[in-house]
């Protein structure tokens, strides 16, 4: 069953997607209109969720689920993945290529390889200030207290 995203609890669970591209108005528009299409009949095993979706920032597919009182399945994780396929056929933007980071600076974003993100660190022309997002976040309450972070604390500036 389908819900507004900001009628999710801070406790839900989310998944975040990035986009192999920034996103338009058009696509994100579609991008929504299709997950509200697939998370009003997402269930598991049978038992409806309460889920609902955001695009943020112009990258990020959020996919949320309330907590429920039962576990979720594989089936669930798995059809949430077929739908990412899904967008991948019919709008041609890939959800699941993990290639690439997103970097904030002065409020503007831009998708760069993990290579060249890598490189950039080490030749310091990245500044202190910018920022990229720890996409491993599970709780909606994560969006606003781990999600942005400074680039110097991501997986690749290890």
């Amino acid at each position: 069953m389908y819900i507004p995203f900001q009628q999710l609890s801070d406790q839900s669970s989310i998944w975040v997607y990035q986009a192999d591209r920034g996103l338009s108005a058009t696509d994100e528009q579609a991008i929504l209109e299709q997950a509200k299409k697939f998370l009003e009949n997402w269930s598991s095993h049978g038992r409806p969720l309460q889920a609902s979706a955001a695009i943020k920032h112009g990258y990020f597919l959020i996919l949320g689920i309330e907590k429920a009182d039962f576990e979720l399945t594989c089936c669930t994780t798995d059809s949430a993945i077929q739908f990412l396929h899904t967008l991948k056929s019919t709008m041609n933007i890939n959800f699941l290529d993990r290639s690439k980071v997103v970097l904030r600076t002065d409020n503007a974003y831009l998708a760069v390889s993990v290579r060249e993100a890598k490189e950039k660190l080490q030749d310091a022309s990245l500044s202190s200030d910018t920022f990229t997002f720890d996409n491993t976040i599970t709780q909606k309450q994560d969006l606003e207290t781990r999600w942005l972070i400074p680039i110097k604390d991501a997986w690749f500036a290890k």
